[in-house]
């Protein structure tokens, strides 16, 4: 048969923040141009570097440093985070979920497109 895209088993990017917000929906599928943006602002606002085990490890002292600027780090990841859902979910209906759902539904979506297989 070859290769045929519909029958890969990919889910849908289906959200539901209830009861917590009421917001449901499906986010598209990001372009390659939102998945470059959204990388790159990742890197950005949490910088790695290689720590003692040789494992990559979050650089605290330029982290440290991107509290002196005039954007909240939280805030920049909240509009990069809309951007790369194209508002679906809307940075204000993210903002609203409890800080553990929030930190879940990131590690849900950004593990969907950034972990390597080996993770």
């Amino acid at each position: 048969m070859g290769f045929n895209a519909s029958s890969l088993g990919i889910e849908e990017l289906d959200y539901d923040f209830n009861p917590f917000v009421e917001a449901t929906g499906t986010t598209p599928e990001p372009s390659s141009e939102q998945m470059d943006t959204f990388r790159a602002v990742l890197a950005e606002l949490f910088p790695m570097k290689l720590g003692e085990n040789g494992k990559a490890v979050l650089d605290r002292e330029k982290f440290d440093a991107l509290a002196d600027d005039e954007v909240p780090v939280d805030d920049r990841f909240k509009a990069a985070l809309e951007a790369f859902t194209s508002g679906q979910p809307s940075a204000a209906e993210f903002s609203a979920l409890p800080f553990r759902q929030q930190r879940a539904y990131i590690g849900w979506i950004v593990g969907l497109f950034f972990s390597s297989p080996e993770a």
